[in-house]
Parts: structure tokens; sequence; C-alpha cells
């Protein structure tokens, strides 16, 4: 972003605005994180790069069933890691790696800033929302097969059907757009 742009938006939420960004560079101090590196999402674009796991408290209450508490939440996309930078940005969401370590920072954070707020996605959200429901493109088929087989089609790996990934997202960012006043 330009300048001017990034004024501009710093300018918005100081008055009272909310921004939700997915990885956005350059506005560090606005969404009050330093970041600290990235994780790039391999082998391909349909493979899950890291997890994360919602923090319970107002903006993320009841979204993860309590049923499937162990089951993390899947990012398919690059990862930059962060760390909270100011006393106002409270981590949303931990970040893990594929094999659920902790990776000792936030996937999701909250930042008050002047009278509004920016919610900073450390990972490409409409990405993995968009791929969780796509899948994998179909893949060219071998003359004696007529159909490709459907679990080439999923990314899920071995995690759980019975996870809501992609909603779990949305509607955390619905939460987040329900913190400000709409007109």
């Amino acid at each position: 972003l330009s300048a001017d742009a990034r004024r501009t938006l710093t300018a918005w939420v100081e008055r009272g605005g909310l921004l939700i960004g997915f990885m956005p560079p350059g506005l560090d101090e606005l969404f009050g994180i330093r970041q600290s590196g990235t994780v790039a999402q391999q082998p391909d674009d349909y493979s899950i790069a890291a997890k994360f796991e919602l923090i319970p408290q107002d903006l993320t209450r009841e979204l993860h069933p309590l049923l499937m508490i162990q089951q993390k939440l899947l990012i398919i996309s690059d990862v930059c890691r962060i760390t909270p930078a100011a006393d106002t940005c409270v981590e949303l969401a931990h970040l893990y790696d594929t094999d659920e370590e902790y990776l000792g920072g936030p996937a999701i954070t909250w930042n008050a800033y002047g009278r509004g707020h920016a919610a900073y996605f450390g990972f490409d959200a409409a990405k993995t929302v968009w791929l969780i429901q796509q899948g994998r493109p179909i893949p060219e088929c071998e003359p004696e097969e007529r159909y490709p087989k459907a679990r080439t089609l999923c990314i899920l790996g071995n995690n759980s059907r019975l996870v809501q990934y992609a909603d779990e997202i949305c509607f955390l960012i619905r939460n987040l757009l329900a913190t400000q006043q709409h007109a």
C-alpha cells in the first residue's frame, strides 16, 4: 500500500472504523503486531500449511463445538508468523504447525486502535475458506478410469470431516463485524 493509503486506513480506524486484514504488509502498528517470518504452504496451493485454535472469549464464544475441541482448525495458505506488539492487541487464536505443535504466537489478533479496531489474520482466510469448500481441481483421469476418486479431491487429509472449518472462520468474521454499528 502507498503511504497515503496507509495513513487513510489508520485515520479511519482511529476515528472508529473496523479493519480486517488477511496478512496485509506495512500496517503492523495499526494491527498492533510485529511480523516475524513466514510459513510457506508446501508442496502446493492445496496443502494444509498450519492449524489454529480459537481462544475462548467473547468474540470466539461457541464457534468451535465442544465435542470436537481436540480438532484444530485448518490454514490452507501461506502463514505470516506474528507477535503482539501493543498492549491493546489481544490474541484470538493460537498458531500451530501441521503436527499440532504450538508455534509460540497468534494466528489471529484483535487490536483496539483509537476508537476503532483492527483484526489481523496471519493467513489468507478467503483462500482457506474457498479451498476447503472447493477442494482440489479435478485431475486428468487415466484412460482406464472413468471418474477421479473423491478422496483425491478432498484437502482435509486425516482431519475430522465433522468440523465446519470454513463456517467457523466465517462466523468469527461475522462476530468481528458485529462489534461495529453499520448504517
